[in-house]
């Protein structure tokens, strides 16, 4: 999605996690897609930020960027996670 000038309005998507079971009750699984359509609903906000792998296991980045196209949020960061790498263990 191009951007046109606007100021990004960005939030962590793991964010929207919280109240996962009131929002969706019944369901069991809640994907990146689905942060991502909850994110889109807040007013005003047009940008997330992703943690990776975390939120690219089970949907492939081409999934990920046609959903923030269509739901109209730019990515405004990505944060690499190393979680089994004990260079890591006590932060980058």
């Amino acid at each position: 999605m191009p951007h046109d000038g606007k100021p990004l309005y960005a939030a962590r998507l793991n964010s929207f996690k919280v109240g996962a079971e009131h929002y969706w009750p019944g369901k069991n699984r809640i994907t990146t897609v689905d942060l991502l359509e909850r994110a889109a609903a807040v007013d005003g906000l047009n940008a997330a930020d992703l943690n990776f792998p975390d939120h690219f296991e089970g949907t492939g980045a081409v999934e990920l960027s046609s959903a923030m196209d269509r739901l109209g949020v730019r990515l405004n960061g990505l944060a690499m996670r190393y979680y089994s790498d004990p260079a890591f263990k006590l932060g980058a």
